[in-house]
């Protein structure tokens, strides 16, 4: 989450102790389960794919 604010948002992230604080802020937050992650993707991946097929038909 950090290494993506840094990549979007370069100027911000450079404040004093700002990644520290994020950092601090960010512990203990519950976290997304692996099941959900691969089943989003698996979803995802099988839209676009249709979709794919779709627009080269």
């Amino acid at each position: 989450m950090l290494d993506t604010a840094q990549s979007v948002c370069p100027h911000i992230m450079q404040q004093a102790r700002l990644r520290e604080h994020l950092l601090r802020t960010s512990e203990g937050r519950t976290s997304v389960s692996k099941a959900f992650i691969t089943s989003t993707l698996l979803e995802q991946s099988a839209i676009d794919i249709i979709n794919k097929i779709r627009s080269a038909t």
